[in-house]
């Protein structure tokens, strides 16, 4: 019998490549129905066996069960790329990736022993925790960042099912791959903008 965990489990090593392809789909300008075949593609990709194995479970061996954040990110991703539209303002999401950020730097240099306080340890039954979560939500649905809102209720709504079989609430709300990507966007987004103003202060200056 296919339990919850693994099928939580197996969900990021499915949507991670199938949303790398329909961001490629994307930048290729392919059409609709050309990012259909291809997003049906990936799945089907996903679960051809390799050595007795199938290619989900050499993903998630290499990367871990992905938090329900990313999970969340990599379906809406590949959904909008095949609608045409994007779900997210530019300023919501650079907001968010801000927060993700600084969540990271907080949780693993703490986690990984730099100093007596272990901010991993808060994800296991913290009150404290989960207060904190609360006020970040009630604030972020003040400011309308819904995206924070449905991220935090879809995580505490995970761990409450168990879908994964960790018992801490920090590995369904973040990971290190979703850290890392957040530092990357934002660095980039960052360098587009400087190259952006440079750009426009040489077009005054002519």
């Amino acid at each position: 019998m296919i339990s919850l965990s693994s099928i939580g489990g197996l969900a990021g090593p499915v949507l991670l490549p199938v949303a790398i392809i329909m961001a490629a789909s994307k930048r290729l300008r392919f059409a609709v129905a050309v990012r259909v075949v291809l997003f049906f593609s990936a799945v089907c990709l996903a679960f051809i066996p390799i050595n007795g194995l199938p290619v989900v479970e050499y993903i998630r061996a290499f990367f871990g069960d992905l938090s329900i954040t990313t999970l969340f990110l990599l379906f809406t991703s590949s959904i909008s790329t095949l609608a045409g539209r994007d779900f997210y303002k530019s300023q919501n999401l650079f907001l968010f990736m801000v927060i993700v950020s600084a969540v990271g730097l907080f949780l693993y240099p703490f986690s990984l022993g730099l100093t007596y306080f272990d901010s991993y340890a808060l994800g296991y039954n913290s009150k404290v925790f989960l207060v904190v979560l609360f006020l970040a939500t009630l604030t972020a649905w003040y400011f309308d960042i819904y995206l924070v809102v449905i991220i935090i209720v879809l995580g505490i709504s995970a761990f409450l099912l168990g879908v994964y079989e960790s018992r801490n609430l920090w590995d369904y709300l973040i990971d290190p791959l979703l850290t890392l990507y957040a530092f990357f966007w934002l660095l980039i987004c960052i360098l587009k903008r400087i190259v952006g103003r440079s750009r426009y202060a040489e077009t005054i200056n002519i």
